[in-house]
């Protein structure tokens, strides 16, 4: 996530309350957890490995996968690349996926 910029104005209380501001957006922009990509609608196929492409150009260090639109049990293998991870579920399934 980029980080917030400042705009030189000539308000001292206005700099202050927007350099405060910038520090905590900045904070907030820094961890790693908001530092992702929502992948909607992924289709998982039962008994196989499915290699879901996240587009970070990095090692995730975070998948989140969403409550599954069947009842499936849904895992990550352990294979993680700067490209895709891979998932495994226990039924034929579609989930939303937070990869950070």
């Amino acid at each position: 996530m980029k980080h917030v910029q400042t705009i030189n104005v000539n308000d001292y209380e206005l700099n202050r309350v927007q350099d405060n501001l910038v520090e905590v957006v900045n904070t907030i922009a820094d961890k790693p957890i908001v530092d992702g990509v929502l992948i909607k609608r992924v289709i998982l196929a039962a008994g196989s490995d499915n290699l879901v492409i996240h587009g970070l150009s990095r090692t995730p260090s975070l998948v989140l996968v969403g409550t599954p639109n069947t009842n499936a049990v849904v895992w990550q293998t352990g294979v993680v690349t700067d490209s895709y991870v891979v998932i495994r579920t226990s039924a034929d399934c579609t989930v939303n996926m937070w990869v950070c």
